[in-house]
């Protein structure tokens, strides 16, 4: 249902429940769902799960979970697997105590791979690393880490919380129980490594992923730019953006990077990656390199230079910058000018913020309803 999986009359009926919105969701929910069957048209539980998961991907939590209740109502059984998809969406709307609540009250049988996953997701969403450590372990015991999933979640939330050096081992732990690693699994790994500033192993990682067959994406190309780019390593980190310009990837990327040419690209991946490192000194002289070079003057390569000034607060520099770009002929697009807004609305400048919202409104751009601080300056 999903996506272009959605046809004809079943289109119809989730655009029907996507729209929908205010005080009384659950009830127009129920009213559209039944007036669809009223009318001879047949939902069956594909349907259902397939709009669940499509109102999930545009974050449209509450009407999905309503779906869910409008089913289970019908007197329709929930398999595991929509147990977990509730729990996920309970934990989001409602909070992560919700979440534990609906859990505990799940009948034993219910409680299984996917519902002990779906909790210990929430748990590692979180950061909370001793509780998703705990219910690890009541996993184990139940043979329920027997998926790469489990893993992720895990490596993830130890890199964030800064115990990286805990990565490796479960790697090791996975390998040992013949879970095959995934992409995203070989991705935070290398993660783990920079974070120790482990260059060798990182690039074993690579070596290993080569050698298991499994291609690199984005992320891992990135993921490398900013190890060898922090550690001072120019010219690997070079090698590696003409890997990323020559992947396959980017054609699907053509209609994004349709006004930038190849060096810009290159520029625009090692700029994000030191800003994401902070380095700002390295990040400056990069951008100066690009501007000095290069043929068609991209905003989007300039906004990560901002976005870094706007970060330290030297809105001086951001502003100036600002000013540079449109003399060079740059146009300053929606970003841009959110960008500068949103500092000054933090800082409570409004008569600041108001003549960025008045510039990107005289140049015909369209500040999006959907940014809170807008609708607070309107």
């Amino acid at each position: 249902v999903a996506g272009t999986r959605r046809r004809g009359r079943d289109s119809i009926l989730y655009h029907r429940l996507a729209a929908i919105h205010g005080r009384n969701d659950a009830t127009n929910v129920a009213e559209t769902l039944d007036e669809w069957l009223n009318d001879g048209n047949k939902l069956t539980k594909y349907h259902i799960i397939g709009f669940v998961n499509e109102l999930r991907k545009y974050k449209k939590y509450n009407l999905a979970i309503q779906i869910l209740e409008w089913w289970e109502k019908r007197g329709q059984d929930l398999s595991p697997g929509d147990h977990a998809i509730r729990l996920e969406l309970l934990s989001k709307i409602e909070g992560l105590e919700s979440a534990e609540k609906y859990f505990g009250s799940l009948p034993e049988h219910a409680k299984n791979k996917s519902t002990y996953g779906a909790l210990l997701h929430c748990y590692c969403r979180e950061n909370m690393v001793e509780k998703a450590l705990e219910l690890y372990e009541k996993m184990g015991q139940l043979d329920f880490t027997s998926t790469h999933l489990v893993y992720n979640n895990l490596m993830s939330l130890l890199i964030r919380v800064g115990a990286a050096e805990r990565v490796p081992p479960l790697i090791k732990e996975m390998k040992n129980k013949d879970i095959t690693p995934n992409i995203h699994t070989y991705n935070y790994l290398m993660n783990s490594y920079a974070a120790m500033k482990d260059i060798d192993s990182a690039e074993r990682v690579l070596e290993e992923m080569e050698e298991a067959g499994v291609k690199c994406d984005w992320t891992t190309y990135t993921n490398l730019v900013s190890i060898y780019s922090k550690a001072g390593l120019i010219e690997k980190a070079n090698a590696v953006l003409n890997e990323v310009e020559n992947m396959d990837k980017l054609r699907d990327r053509k209609a994004y990077h349709i006004l930038i040419n190849t060096t810009n690209i290159s520029y625009l991946v090692m700029l994000r990656a030191l800003s994401r490192l902070d380095l700002a000194e390295e990040l400056e002289k990069c951008f100066r390199e690009w501007e000095s070079s290069c043929v068609y003057y991209d905003i989007r390569v300039t906004n990560v230079l901002i976005d870094s000034y706007l970060g330290r607060d030297m809105i001086g520099k951001a502003e100036m910058l600002y000013e540079d770009a449109m003399k060079r002929g740059a146009e300053p697009n929606i970003r841009t000018t959110e960008m500068i807004m949103n500092f000054y609305l933090k800082n409570r400048q409004m008569d600041m913020a108001l003549t960025y919202f008045e510039t990107a409104t005289l140049q015909g751009k369209c500040l999006e309803a959907k940014s809170k601080n807008c609708t607070h300056l309107l």
